[in-house]
């Protein structure tokens, strides 16, 4: 792409178009700092380095560039390049291989990561990336792929390596922060908050903590803060699906349907997941157009043959259609085939919703009440969802109401003080 395209697409007022020639371990990195308003080169240099002493080179490119703009680095910003990890040349290679290898997701690419890291691992095991790597591939495959398996446990081990190695590694922190936000870890919204704060703070650029910052802020009812923390994901990757997906999951709890719908469409062709076709369909579901989610269940259901999600919507595209009977069915095709996985606490809602649709009380309460204890105490969603209206005069749904309002206005109260607390941190480094 054109620099000043990639300028404007981002926002911003410069950008730095480098390329570079290798031969065996030695490389030349060519670049420029092109001004987006109108192409001028602000600055160029050409550096010859090797593998091994690549991060010196980036450290200086860096600080070059500071100097063309005339920015002056602070005290916490000269602390953050000192601290930049400088493993052998080969690790470092490796880790790259499997950060891009992660980056696709399927199983077969995890896989080739968790060798990569190995790889890294075994050729520097102080460079504590790699062992962050590991922690990361390992999380992927106990929340997608293996949910009652040891992978968590592993994932757990390698995150503290990583830590033990380096403990103010951002990456770290924010696995850290993502293992505590989990069905095994029991969905600890407290210490999720407190990690993926840290890990903003001591790397702002790292989208993946923006993001699992954002689903845990909107599972908590904070939506608006979890369409920032979203919004800050995709400006520093506009790639992140993810992000685009619980973008589009906020302004759905929101209560903006189509607004949501079009979201979570554009996020499904970036990243073609269960849940996000789940999502799709609810959507659809709010906005009166049945047969249309009803489409996209049966399509999509066939593309995750395993996914425990498909059955609950289709309980409630029964329901909605007074098909007792069938929505019965699918309930128990729900328990039946029940994992412990990130998601289940919205398979719970769903039926909730069913037994609403089905004039259903007692048995809507009660699993209403599950799912807000597992994980998700969205009680904003709850108080507009019109699938709920039928119990939404209980005296039960109104005392589970104001539990879970003093419940999430607590993690309101911390997330305001975690982000004063590491802003002042900032500052005071400064």
């Amino acid at each position: 792409m054109d620099p000043q395209q990639a300028g404007r697409e981002l926002g911003v007022d410069a950008v730095l178009d480098g390329s570079f020639q290798r031969s065996a371990s030695r490389l030349r990195v060519t670049v420029q700092l092109i001004r987006t308003s109108d192409g001028r080169s602000l600055w160029g240099s050409k550096i010859d380095t090797s593998l091994d002493d690549i991060f010196e080179m980036q450290d200086q490119v860096s600080r070059k560039i500071a100097e063309a703009l005339e920015v002056e680095l602070t005290p916490s910003e000269e602390r953050r390049l000192a601290r930049t990890p400088r493993p052998a040349g080969e690790a470092y290679e490796l880790y790259l291989k499997g950060r891009a290898s992660l980056f696709h997701g399927t199983l077969s690419d995890v896989n080739s990561a968790i060798e990569a890291f190995e790889q890294a691992r075994d050729a520097d095991p102080r460079f504590a990336l790699a062992w962050a790597g590991l922690s990361a591939a390992y999380l992927q495959m106990a929340l997608n792929y293996e949910p009652e398996g040891d992978w968590q446990a592993r994932a757990s081990e390698m995150c503290e390596r990583a830590l033990s190695v380096d403990p103010h590694l951002p990456e770290g922190r924010y696995l850290r922060g993502s293992l505590l936000w989990t069905p095994r870890s029991g969905f600890d919204h407290v210490g999720a908050m407190r990690e993926l704060v840290a890990a903003i703070a001591g790397r702002p650029s790292l989208s993946e903590a923006h993001t699992r910052l954002s689903v845990v802020l909107d599972h908590a009812s904070m939506f608006e803060e979890s369409l920032s923390a979203s919004q800050a994901a995709v400006a520093i990757d506009p790639a992140d699906g993810l992000a685009l997906i619980h973008r589009g999951l906020a302004h759905y709890h929101l209560g903006q349907y189509e607004r949501a719908l079009g979201m979570s469409e554009q996020a499904s062709t970036q990243t073609p997941a269960a849940w996000i076709y789940h999502q799709i369909a609810h959507c659809l579901i709010r906005l009166g157009r049945r047969s249309e989610a009803a489409a996209v269940v049966d399509r999509t259901s066939r593309q995750f043959p395993n996914d425990v999600l498909f059955y609950p919507v289709r309980g409630v595209i029964a329901a909605s259609e007074r098909d007792a009977e069938r929505a019965r069915q699918q309930i128990q095709l729900t328990i039946q085939n029940k994992k412990s996985f990130v998601h289940y606490h919205h398979a719970q809602y769903d039926i909730a919703c069913i037994h609403a649709l089905l004039g259903e009380k007692d048995d809507a309460l009660r699993w209403l009440a599950d799912a807000a204890h597992n994980g998700f105490p969205c009680h904003g969603f709850f108080e507009i969802d019109p699938l709920l209206e039928s119990i939404r005069g209980e005296e039960r749904f109104r005392g589970l109401m104001s539990e879970l309002r003093e419940e999430c206005a607590g993690y309101r109260r911390l997330y305001e003080e975690l982000r004063r607390s590491h802003s002042g941190s900032a500052e005071t480094a400064a």
